[in-house]
C-alpha cells in the first residue's frame, strides 16, 4: 500500500522536520503547497537531500483557499496511479503511534467507495522551552485529558480521487456530484494535533492568519474564528504570554466548553514511544521580525497591484464618461 500526504504549509520551520520524520512511517510521498517566508523551504530541501520523497508547490493566488488548492493537488497527483490512499494533514498533525501493518490493515477494511477519518487528540506544551529539545513534540508535550469537540481529518482511497473534493479544513470529503458528504468510516485511531507550540509560533500564526483572512474576498462565514479569538488574547497579553497562558491556549483550542474541566494529562504517553531527533534544529526557531518584514513586503506588493488596477479602472471610467458626454452633447445640438 502506498500513501500520499498533501498539506498546505506556511511558516512551519519549527515543526516541518518533525512532521516529515514522524509521518514518513506511513507516508511514501509528501506534497507541500507552500507560501512560507521562514526557513521551511530550506529545511525541506535538506530533507529531500536526505532521501525523503517531497514535492513543493507555490500557490499562485491572491485569495488563498485551502480546500481548493488541496483538491487541485489531488487532481494533479492522483491520476498517476502511484498511491492507494491520500491523507490531508496540516504541519501540526502527527499520525498515530501504531505500526504500518496495523495502519494499513485498518485502511484495508474500509468499504469500497468510502473515505476514512481520524479524530484529533490535541497535545499541550509542558513548558516554554520548545527549542531546546532534540525532538520537541515527543519531549515537551502531553495530550489534553479530553476532547469535547469532534474535529477529524479525512483520508481518501484512490477509487474516490476523481469523485470527491476535500472540504475546508480537510475535515470531510464531499461528492463532486451534488456536494453531499462522502460515506466515511471513523478509524479507531487518534491524530495527534499540536496547534500551540511556542510564543513565537502562536504569535506569528495568529497575526498573519487574521490579516490574511481579513483580506480574502472569498472568505467563508465563520472561517478562521478561532484565530481571531486567539489574537485578541495575545493582544491583551501584549504578545508576551507566560507558560500558563500558552498552556491555556492549547487547552481551549477548538474547544467549545462544557461541564467537564480539561487539563494536561501529564501521565499519558508522549505522541510516540520512539523519538526522531532533529538534524536541522538550528533552522527551527522562527526569526519573527524577518518573517513579518517579508510578509509585509508581500502584502504591500499586492495592495499596490490592486491600487494600480483601481487607478486604471477609474481613468477608463473617466474617459468613458467624457466620451458619453461629448456624444450626448453633439446629439442635443442637433
Amino acid at each position: 500500500m502506498k500513501i500520499l500526504c498533501i498539506s498546505t504549509t506556511k511558516n512551519e520551520c519549527d515543526v516541518i522536520e518533525s512532521f516529515v520524520r514522524h509521518n514518513a512511517r506511513f507516508c511514501d510521498h509528501f506534497c507541500f503547497i507552500d507560501e512560507s517566508k521562514d526557513a521551511t523551504r530550506e529545511i525541506v530541501r535538506k530533507l529531500q537531500q536526505e532521501g525523503f520523497s517531497i514535492d513543493m508547490f507555490a500557490p499562485n493566488t491572491s485569495d488563498y483557499q485551502q480546500n481548493v488548492l488541496i483538491t487541485a493537488c489531488l487532481d494533479a497527483v492522483g491520476p498517476s496511479g502511484a498511491f492507494d490512499w491520500a491523507v490531508f494533514l496540516d504541519a501540526d498533525e502527527i499520525l498515530p503511534d501504531v505500526s504500518r501493518a496495523q495502519f494499513e490493515a485498518l485502511l484495508a477494511k474500509v468499504p469500497a467507495q468510502s473515505a476514512a477519518s481520524m479524530c484529533w487528540k490535541t497535545f499541550v506544551p509542558l513548558s516554554l522551552d520548545y527549542f531546546s529539545h532534540a525532538d520537541p513534540l515527543v519531549a515537551n508535550f502531553r495530550p489534553r485529558s479530553a476532547e469535547r469537540s469532534s474535529f477529524s481529518k479525512v483520508l481518501v482511497p484512490a477509487s474516490l480521487y476523481a469523485h470527491v473534493r476535500v472540504d475546508l479544513g480537510n475535515h470531510r470529503a464531499l461528492l463532486r456530484a451534488g456536494g453531499q458528504p462522502c460515506p466515511t468510516v471513523a478509524l479507531p485511531l487518534s491524530l495527534a494535533h499540536f496547534p500551540v507550540r511556542s510564543v513565537e509560533q502562536i504569535g506569528l500564526k495568529n497575526i498573519l492568519a487574521c490579516h490574511t483572512h481579513s483580506m480574502k474576498r472569498n472568505r467563508v462565514p465563520g472561517e478562521g474564528a478561532h484565530v481571531y479569538r486567539t489574537l485578541e488574547d495575545l493582544r491583551r497579553a501584549d504578545f508576551r504570554p507566560g507558560y500558563d497562558m500558552l498552556r491555556d491556549l492549547a487547552l481551549s483550542y477548538a474547544d467549545f466548553g462544557g461541564a467537564v474541566a480539561i487539563y494536561v494529562d501529564v501521565a499519558a504517553p508522549a505522541v510516540r514511544a520512539l523519538s526522531q531527533p532533529l538534524r536541522h534544529g538550528a533552522l527551527a526557531r522562527p526569526n519573527v521580525i524577518a518573517i513579518l518584514d517579508r510578509e509585509i513586503e508581500y502584502m504591500s506588493s499586492k495592495i499596490l497591484k490592486y491600487r494600480n488596477a483601481n487607478a486604471a479602472a477609474v481613468e477608463a471610467l473617466g474617459a468613458s464618461e467624457t466620451a458619453v458626454g461629448a456624444t450626448a452633447g453633439a446629439a442635443a445640438a442637433h
